[in-house]
């Protein structure tokens, strides 16, 4: 079995043992990590999922397609839980826009306004990035299951906006808690996702395609009425917003 690291020991282990109450399964803490997601994976022959990790700071954190992700120490929320995708009550491909979803309605519960999901991973408040996902997919031992990741801003943003500035009470552990519990009853509203639709409307350009974004279809991916006619479905890629 992999050691857990000397850090594990949060400064109060009741807070630890509250929010894996919270969640229903186990929650560790590490001060500081590589990559939470790496934390997560490594540890999937020893630890059944669901299980998670909350960690202050990320030295060689990443998002979609490899790209760094950044935060100051003890500034930002960044966990990463593994769950079995096993019974999941709608399309595995969706669980990135269901995790997204997820996020968008706690902010909303805690008095933030102007939340918006920028398919396929990012939670905007104000037209500014508050948090990231990431979701990966692996099979151990014979179950297939994901490592849901996010990094939310919370006291300081390197770049957008944070959650200090629009919930100034919130409690980092209380959302964590509520983020984690909220994981395991997923649950995805195509209604409750284009409601907080932030590309719906807007010319935007993936790739070679550009257009209108239209929403998306039941398999998650984007659709962009293109310039000259019909639509394209985008699966994967990064979306840049362009003027009219």
């Amino acid at each position: 079995m992999l050691p857990l690291p000397a850090i594990l020991l949060p400064v109060n282990a009741r807070e630890l043992s509250s929010l894996s109450a919270a969640a229903g399964f186990p929650v560790f803490h590490v001060g500081a990590v590589g990559s939470t997601q790496d934390w997560v994976k490594a540890r999937l022959a020893e630890i059944p999922p669901p299980f998670a990790v909350l960690a202050d700071h990320q030295t060689a954190g990443r998002g979609r397609r490899g790209s760094p992700w950044y935060d100051e120490p003890g500034a930002s929320l960044i966990l990463s839980a593994a769950l079995n995708l096993s019974g999941l009550p709608f399309r595995p491909e969706l669980l990135p826009l269901a995790v997204g979803l997820a996020v968008a309605r706690e902010l909303e519960g805690l008095g933030v306004k102007g939340v918006r999901i920028k398919w396929p991973n990012d939670i905007l408040v104000g037209g500014e990035k508050i948090c990231g996902i990431l979701v990966e997919t692996v099979f151990s031992g014979g179950l297939r299951v994901a490592v849901a990741g996010m990094g939310l801003n919370v006291d300081r943003a390197p770049f957008g906006t944070c959650l200090r500035e629009h919930a100034p009470d919130a409690d980092r552990l209380q959302l964590a808690g509520d983020l984690l519990s909220a994981l395991p009853e997923l649950g995805f509203d195509p209604a409750a996702y284009a409601a907080r639709d932030y590309l719906r409307g807007r010319r935007v350009r993936v790739g070679e395609v550009s257009g209108e974004a239209a929403g998306i279809d039941a398999s998650g991916a984007l659709v962009v009425r293109r310039d000259e006619g019909g639509f394209e479905r985008v699966h994967a890629g990064e979306v840049r917003v362009e003027h009219w």
